[in-house]
C-alpha cells in the first residue's frame, strides 16, 4: 500500500484515517495490508503512521527500501514492533 495513494502527500492525518480504515477492515476478512517505503521524503511518515498502526493492529507490514542509508537503523527499531517487517524476514 503506497500511503500516497491515500493521502500522504495532501494530509498525514487523511493518510492516518484511511489506513487505519483499511487496516480494520483488513483484519475483519483475515488480510494484512503492507505499507511501502515510498520516496526519500516520505520515510518517516510512512514509519511513523506504521508504528502507530502496528500498536493497534496485528495485520500490518512495511517493506523498508535497502538503499537509504538510514535503513539499518530503521530495521533495528521494527523488529521491536508487532506486525509484518520485511527486516523479521531478512536473506
Amino acid at each position: 500500500m503506497d500511503l500516497s495513494n491515500i493521502g500522504l502527500y495532501i494530509n498525514k492525518e487523511i493518510a492516518r484515517k484511511n489506513l487505519d480504515e483499511m487496516i480494520r477492515h483488513a483484519k475483519n476478512h483475515q488480510c494484512y495490508i503492507m505499507v511501502n517505503m515510498e520516496e526519500p521524503d516520505t520515510t518517516q511518515d510512512v514509519l511513523d503512521l506504521y508504528y502507530e498502526m502496528a500498536e493497534k493492529y496485528d495485520n500490518v507490514g512495511i517493506t523498508l527500501q535497502a538503499h537509504l542509508f538510514r535503513s539499518i537503523e530503521d530495521v533495528y527499531k521494527l523488529l521491536q514492533f508487532p506486525g509484518r517487517s520485511l527486516g523479521k524476514r531478512c536473506f
